[in-house]
């Protein structure tokens, strides 16, 4: 990531490849056991790092993260095997972010375990805000049991919409229990953002003048300022 000159590796940990598809790169097929080479330990992972058009370099996806956590199961130290990953490739960055799968599996632990922040979108949507407890439990049990460092960073506010009462009544619910740790900015409904993916490019080259760039940016700009000012509180 060059926009803000913050040297970014985005790694894709979900099997499914959102991230790799979203940045005009192909999920790898070819060599699907690279992710569990990474993850066992070979160094890997410096493999499965390619460049997208815009310049972010990303730790794509492979067929093999559907495996993975067969893979981790009956490993010592299965929980991490990320954490061990990463050691070669962390000096070349600024800051790594890890793209978790939907759920809480060990690939998702592996992450928490890695990482040294939480960084917690919260859709507008009824559904969202009820499972969300369920991950700040996770994100507990790892502080208490393998990551003591993990801290969140913050909660970010995404499909907002303004003619909805349900974005209000969430927003209001979110910031009432969690207060200063939800971002100020909010990430507006667009269809933009939704077709950038197909694209496979970028909000910011598919729409860069529109409000889902402008949302995006602004946030960007918010996680920055919280990971660099040297924040210390305990969240």
């Amino acid at each position: 990531m060059t926009r803000e000159k913050v040297k970014t590796l985005l790694i894709d940990l979900d099997p499914q490849g959102a991230s790799t598809h979203s940045l005009g790169l192909e999920v790898d097929t070819t060599e699907p056991d690279l992710w569990l080479a990474a993850l066992g330990g070979t160094g890997a992972i410096n493999k499965l790092i390619k460049t997208s058009s815009e310049g972010i370099d990303v730790a794509i996806a492979t067929e093999g993260l559907f495996q993975a956590e067969l893979f981790l199961s009956p490993r010592v130290g299965r929980e991490f095997a990320l954490k061990r990953a990463l050691a070669s490739v962390d000096t070349r960055y600024d800051a790594v972010l890890i793209d978790t799968p939907p759920y809480l599996g060990l690939l998702t632990l592996n992450a928490l375990s890695a990482a040294g922040w939480a960084f917690i979108p919260v859709s507008c949507e009824f559904l969202a805000v009820y499972g969300l407890k369920y991950l700040l439990d996770a994100i507990e049990t790892v502080k208490a049991t393998i990551n003591p460092s993990l801290k969140i960073l913050g909660y970010a506010l995404t499909i907002y919409d303004r003619r909805e009462n349900m974005s209000f009544e969430v927003e209001s619910a979110i910031k009432k229990s969690l207060g200063n740790d939800v971002f100020n900015t909010v990430i507006r409904v667009s269809t933009k953002i939704k077709r950038a993916p197909s694209a496979g490019v970028s909000i910011f080259s598919f729409n860069p003048k529109g409000r889902g760039s402008e949302d995006f940016s602004a946030l960007t700009k918010e996680v920055i300022s919280r990971i660099f000012s040297g924040v210390s509180d305990e969240r």
